[in-house]
């Protein structure tokens, strides 16, 4: 059976969602039914490399507050091609600044540091290529998308359309108004 591992679990109840694989879970309390009790700001996290087939990192990431270190050890437990499923606020919406909690702002490139030759919108970015933040974390873009899994107005509807066309227009023009809420970057582990 194909393994699943939710960082960050909280009380989420994702097995309808998953029901081909088997779940691990991970959080920091112990009052959650956390498969793993652990602090995912201490590294090593205490998993064997090559452990899961898809990782699943759900309003986790702005959290934490080194995004290099994450996305390695969420490289190093995964199995090579494995899923990483990754959701995080965008940095103008108005629930990255309700959480005092959250330590990092992320934006549609933020993860390009992470994958190389992206594309995302029209141009193609080197981030990864220019700046190598990791020695390690290596990931291939499969679809990034906004407000996933979320209602949306029918204005949410029409900005999201306008970003699938024009990113650059939508987040220089539109979102200083009208910022979507969250972002979400499906990636495939590259080993």
């Amino acid at each position: 059976m194909k393994k699943l591992l939710v960082l960050g679990c909280g009380n989420k109840n994702i097995k309808e969602k998953f029901p081909d694989y088997e779940i691990v879970t991970i959080d920091l309390r112990d009052n959650v039914g956390a498969s793993i009790v652990h602090n995912l700001e201490v590294f090593p996290w205490p998993i064997e490399d090559n452990t899961f087939d898809y990782v699943l990192a759900e309003q986790i990431l702005e959290h934490l507050k080194d995004t290099t270190r994450t996305l390695e050890e969420i490289y190093r437990i995964s199995k090579p091609n494995s899923q990483v499923e990754i959701t995080v606020p965008y940095f103008r919406s108005k629930w990255n600044a309700i959480d005092p909690t959250h330590v990092k702002q992320f934006c549609p490139w933020s993860i390009y540091h992470y994958v190389p030759n992206a594309r995302l919108g029209r141009r193609k970015f080197q981030l990864y290529e220019n700046y190598q933040l990791s020695k390690t974390a290596k990931f291939h873009m499969k679809k990034f998308s906004w407000n996933k899994d979320i209602d949306q107005t029918i204005f949410q509807k029409i900005l999201i359309k306008i970003s699938d066309i024009n990113l650059e227009f939508y987040e220089d023009k539109l979102a200083p108004m009208f910022p979507l809420e969250c972002m979400t970057w499906e990636l495939k582990v590259l080993k």
